[in-house]
């Protein structure tokens, strides 16, 4: 299989095949290319705002300097803890939204992308990943953050926790619970894929990683239909068949002249290995010379009436077995082969 195979043979059969092959890669490249871009920019229009709002509240303590608490080790504890679980335990649809009308409702569940029964129906694990409670070392009070796609969301919630912490104040007489400056800010939500859009550059280098494993795969195509019907590329690849004159065919005067000298008054038969080859020498040179006969080398009888016979080839269109079988026909029937005229790539 790989006798009759080299680089140079690759590079003939690319050369010889130009146009195919263009037109290949650029069919291969608008099959992938297309959809591909097409998708690329559909996916500008469709992609989601991945930028949240956060809420950062704080909830300032002031306790006693007689306070239970243990300063010396800056634990957490007391007063601080106490009003942390109060926030916590009541992250649930039913103190969240005991008293929302329908309409609140289903903004909010539009802005969280849920349903109204899934929020009345949340419980602490649903808003894990929305809010964060930390409670302060040294019973200096709580801080809240908020993190959801929507503004109003916040103010929603911070309202929420705003009447609780009020409501349970004078839980201790001898502490101040005070509420500090909200810090509103935007950010990307995180741990949460984030659609990043068209983008011209990403989509160019993409395309040209496309192109280059298209050129890959038709050079790869070359090679696999050339391994299994490899084709004759140059000159020295007759000399096999014990051919010993090889021509390029040129214009039409020096083919003329070529025939003429071959033929020398005598009969001369020109066949080829495919009859294409056959019909293209015909239809291009137009040629009229006394004693030169076109025959297919399916006609027996003709070839049986001429005894010199001269091939017309192709250098990568003729191919190593079937000029190997027309070689041998024609040897079978006892006639001189004067040599082989070729097309150049």
């Amino acid at each position: 299989m790989f006798e009759h195979y080299s680089v140079a043979d690759l590079f003939a059969n690319l050369y010889k095949k130009r146009k195919v092959n263009l037109l290949a890669l650029l069919a291969l490249f608008a099959l992938i290319a297309v959809p591909f871009t097409l998708k690329a920019v559909k996916n500008k229009n469709t992609v989601k705002d991945s930028t949240s709002y956060s809420t950062y509240i704080t909830y300032k303590i002031t306790a006693p300097e007689t306070s239970s608490k243990t300063i010396l080790n800056h634990q957490v504890g007391g007063y601080s803890d106490f009003y942390a679980k109060l926030i916590d335990g009541n992250l649930n649809g039913a103190f969240l939204f005991n008293d929302v009308d329908s309409d609140k409702m289903k903004e909010i569940a539009k802005d969280l992308d849920t349903t109204e029964t899934a929020l009345k129906n949340s419980s602490s694990d649903y808003w894990t990943k929305k809010l964060t409670i930390n409670p302060l070392i040294d019973d200096a009070g709580v801080t809240v953050k908020i993190l959801t796609p929507s503004k109003e969301v916040n103010d929603f919630l911070e309202s929420k926790f705003d009447s609780l912490i009020d409501k349970f104040k004078s839980a201790y007489t001898d502490i101040k619970v005070e509420k500090l400056e909200t810090i509103n800010s935007k950010e990307l939500t995180p741990n949460e894929e984030v659609a990043l859009g068209f983008n011209l550059k990403n989509l160019i280098l993409r395309l040209v990683i496309i192109g280059i494993l298209c050129v890959f795969l038709v050079i790869m195509a070359n090679v696999l239909v050339y391994l299994f019907n490899p084709t004759i590329n140059r000159a020295g690849d007759f000399s096999a068949y014990q051919v010993d004159f090889v021509s390029t065919i040129s214009t039409v005067e020096n083919l003329s002249e070529l025939l003429s000298y071959k033929c020398q008054g005598q009969p001369l038969a020109i066949v080829s290995s495919d009859n294409r080859i056959l019909k293209k020498l015909q239809a291009d040179y137009n040629l009229d010379i006394e004693g030169v006969q076109f025959v297919d080398l399916q006609n027996i009888k003709s070839i049986l009436g001429i005894d010199n016979i001269l091939f017309v080839e192709e250098y990568g269109v003729t191919r190593y077995k079937k000029f190997e079988e027309s070689m041998q026909e024609v040897r079978n029937l006892n006639r001189s082969v004067l040599g082989v005229i070729a097309f150049a790539l």
